[in-house]
């Protein structure tokens, strides 16, 4: 606008993805005209200084209550600093009342949503659910959410993004409040396409190992394969050897029905596959229901 002197950027990129240039630190770095950045997307509680601008993240969940100040004299910006007000766990000391009448509406909404605590299932084992672990490893929780996929499909092959799985699950009595907070979307459409084996493995060399062993949003847990690499060797030969999950060959020449999130699509086949004319067939079934 103009004539304005201070600029606050409200941002939901983080500070930890593995493409610098998709960091908040990257827009501080290149944009030294910011005076502040709200943060968000990475989950992690800080605040820094990055080519003169102030950055800041309250964390996650509603945990923490974020607050900014400013002071100003003679229109210019002479001190910035933060606070993180603690919330959960620490509300009778936070000094923060609940609106009574927010209070009272969650309270019938609530009531509404008993059903979510049905069991719709029983785990021996607590599943990791975790950032750290679904989005650079593979994981028991994707095992399952896979394994189910292809169950369920017959596909040869099947994968879902690590950024698909959203939570952890305690080892007992899975609620149906669980299972509607497992994945990014309550309802996941499963998509199906096929893939020739050297497809197969361009996406796992290429998109599927892509920052490992960082946290990656580009990593998946797969179903079907068994897959071994060297996250030491260079782009392009890191993938050692990859055979099929009952242990007969992978073969870069065959034909595989892959079923995977519908998010998929765009990822492998770009923003215009619709354009392009790709049709894909959708099952009924959503992730959510098949898991």
């Amino acid at each position: 606008a103009e004539g304005a002197t201070t600029f606050i950027g409200v941002f939901h990129l983080g500070i930890t993805d593995t493409d610098l240039s998709l960091r908040s630190t990257y827009i501080a770095e290149n944009c030294g005209w910011l005076t502040a950045i709200i943060d968000a997307h990475c989950h992690t509680p800080y605040a820094q200084t990055v080519n003169g601008v102030y950055m800041a993240e309250t964390g996650e969940y509603g945990n923490n209550i974020g607050v900014l100040e400013l002071n100003f004299k003679d229109g210019a910006v002479t001190e910035i600093t933060s606070n993180r007000v603690a919330i959960k766990g620490n509300e009778s000391n936070s000094g923060i009342t609940p609106d009574a009448e927010a209070t009272a509406y969650i309270a019938e909404v609530e009531a509404k949503l008993a059903y979510l605590k049905t069991v719709v299932g029983t785990f021996p084992v607590a599943l990791d659910g975790e950032r750290t672990t679904v989005r650079a490893k593979e994981a028991l929780i994707g095992n399952i959410a896979t394994d189910a996929m292809r169950y369920y499909t017959g596909a040869d092959i099947t994968f879902v993004p690590g950024p698909f799985l959203r939570s952890s699950v305690a080892a007992g009595d899975m609620t149906m409040e669980t299972l509607q907070g497992l994945f990014l979307h309550q309802e996941t459409e499963v998509v199906y396409f096929d893939y020739t084996g050297a497809e197969v493995l361009a996406f796992i060399e290429n998109r599927c190992l892509d920052g490992v062993p960082e946290v990656s949003s580009n990593f998946r847990q797969l179903s079907g394969l068994i897959v071994r690499y060297d996250e030491t060797k260079p782009v392009g030969s890191r993938v050692a050897s990859i055979t099929m999950a009952d242990g007969s060959d992978f073969d870069l020449e065959k034909t595989y029905k892959i079923a995977a999130t519908d998010m998929e699509r765009k990822n492998l086949f770009g923003d215009d596959w619709e354009e392009k004319g790709l049709k894909f067939k959708v099952d009924e079934v959503s992730l959510n229901n098949m898991f």
